[in-house]
């Protein structure tokens, strides 16, 4: 059974990079950013993850770089997430980040003051979603490997990973990497610094405003065909949640802390 699985695998690797082929070249930009400048959610550039009871509209009421930002505002349970399409292909959609591959990701939030959050279980605000090998037999659940939550009025950041080619059902994405208090009333940047694997070369790095606050060694991710791709909003929040987003951005190894760090206090608002 475990070499059918393995053949299966293979197979089924091999025709997707034979579509890959014949499509236009999954070149990514050496670094995605958005700060919303040009007032519309541009859907060549964002895939939009909303359920009903979500509503998305650029904003100039505040920002953290240039005068606008991204208004998330989401109904108890509901699931309000945007998606940067990093490839410009054919098959953006089924490309996900490498493995083994130096990427960064940087983006601000903002909380207004007055928000609920002391009773929040698991409102997710970032993750990087896995992409399981559903031919396989592969069940969801397990969890994003590496995710930004709010749990009873705190930051959660949680990871996990699975080396198996198979995950067995069940929640993998456990482990807990930093947990801080949740501060509204002003815009959080933050940074990650991911090298992706389900080996033990696996590597993440955090700064909060500019503070490094992780700094681990070790497998990040689950063994599929396709890595993971990052998802900003708010998923299944358990009271009415409104919260910006603003200077999302996505490098790869060419990049430094320098180029990827946003000023301290840079035209906040």
């Amino acid at each position: 059974m475990t070499k059918l699985f393995i053949n299966l695998r293979a197979a089924a690797q091999g025709l997707f990079f034979l579509l890959v082929l014949f499509a236009s070249s999954p070149v990514p930009a050496e670094l995605f950013g958005e700060d919303f400048a040009d007032g519309i959610l541009d859907d060549t550039r964002w895939q939009l993850d909303r359920k009903k009871g979500c509503a998305m509209e650029v904003v100039n009421e505040r920002f953290r770089t240039t005068p606008a930002s991204l208004k998330i505002h989401a109904n108890p349970g509901t699931r309000c997430e945007i998606l940067p399409r990093i490839y410009e292909t054919l098959w953006a959609k089924q490309f996900r980040e490498p493995y083994g591959e130096i990427r960064w990701y940087g983006f601000s939030v903002y909380l207004p003051e007055g928000s609920p959050f002391t009773d929040e279980k698991n409102e997710v605000v970032a993750q990087w979603h896995s992409s399981r090998d559903f031919f396989l037999g592969e069940d969801g659940g397990r969890g994003p490997p590496l995710a930004l939550r709010i749990v009873d009025g705190r930051w959660r950041i949680t990871y996990g990973w699975d080396k198996d080619f198979v995950s067995t059902p069940g929640p993998k994405a456990i482990w807990p990497l930093w947990s801080g208090v949740v501060e509204t009333g002003r815009w959080i940047d933050w940074l990650f610094r991911v090298r992706w694997s389900y080996e033990d070369d696996g590597m993440i790095e955090i700064w909060k405003d500019g503070v490094k606050i992780v700094s681990h060694n070790g497998p990040n991710a689950y063994n599929d065909i396709r890595g993971n791709y990052i998802k900003l909003g708010s998923y299944h929040p358990r009271v009415e949640r409104v919260l910006y987003l603003d200077a999302i951005r996505i490098g790869d190894n060419t990049e430094t802390l320098e180029t990827m760090a946003l000023k301290p206090g840079s035209n906040r608002n």
